[in-house]
């Protein structure tokens, strides 16, 4: 019979979306992930640094995309919510930052919520597909305002999302794909995202390694198949935004279970 029981640790992958309830690397250095992020305690409180700011103790807190930050869980554990920022309104997220920033915000509705929307993401019988909508609902109880995007740019997103490892599209590439200068592609990429184009390319790929922490293949052909010119460039980049090493991830994501979109 099929366990209904839901996983102690588990990841969730959705296209502009993540949840994640597990372990949190004890020997973690700063990290800078691409996403809006939201912490929670999973339980008692943790301590969180950003950028070189004091050392604070929180039950939640929210740190913008880019920006580096260190975390230490006394439990060993931390929930993290991640959004995809290039198609949110930035005043949505600015309303986010500014609730969870409040001291009289109560963290347990929150806390809540993810505990219910972990059980639906790791629910053997939930609907195939959990649209971005469906997820923001889950944990915030309404949908995130989206922005516009240039056209041009919308269709970089999809060359990015289709890239394979062989092709390593550069910022030439995508720029020829959509008919601008590579001068005129760099500023128009970073005028509608607020990121430079290679930041943004290697979140992504750093974002898709998760994918593959549980499995058994080799580190190195992890790194091949997200692109990656060779396994040091590989090390580098997951210790630079996650603040960990490839393999220590990997280690601590033995008994994590993976749910994809």
């Amino acid at each position: 019979m099929e366990s209904t029981q839901t996983p102690d640790r588990i990841m969730f992958f959705g296209k502009e979306r993540f949840f994640y309830h597990g372990l949190l690397g004890g020997e973690m250095k700063p990290r800078t992930v691409g996403a809006f992020s939201i912490y929670l305690a999973a339980s008692t409180t943790f301590k969180i640094k950003i950028g070189n700011g004091d050392w604070q103790d929180q039950t939640v807190a929210t740190v913008p995309q880019n920006t580096q930050h260190q975390i230490i869980s006394d439990c060993g554990s931390i929930i993290n919510i991640g959004i995809e920022p290039e198609h949110v309104a930035d005043s949505s997220l600015s309303f986010i930052q500014r609730i969870v920033e409040d001291q009289s915000f109560d963290h347990k509705m929150l806390l809540e919520r993810a505990a219910r929307s972990k059980g639906t993401f790791a629910c053997p019988k939930r609907p195939d597909h959990i649209s971005t909508s469906d997820f923001d609902h889950l944990i915030f109880g309404v949908a995130l305002d989206r922005k516009a995007i240039d056209p041009r740019i919308e269709k970089t997103f999809q060359l990015l999302d289709a890239e394979l490892a062989e092709n390593g599209l550069s910022a030439q590439h995508c720029a020829e794909a959509v008919q601008l200068s590579t001068s005129r592609f760099l500023h128009l990429f970073k005028e509608n995202t607020g990121t430079a184009f290679r930041t943004f390319r290697m979140w992504k790929r750093a974002r898709r390694f998760l994918q593959y922490a549980n499995l058994d293949n080799s580190l190195t052909t992890v790194a091949l198949d997200l692109g990656y010119p060779d396994s040091s460039h590989f090390s580098h980049s997951i210790r630079r935004i996650y603040g960990l090493k490839p393999r220590s991830i990997r280690d601590g994501s033995r008994k994590l279970k993976i749910f994809t979109d």
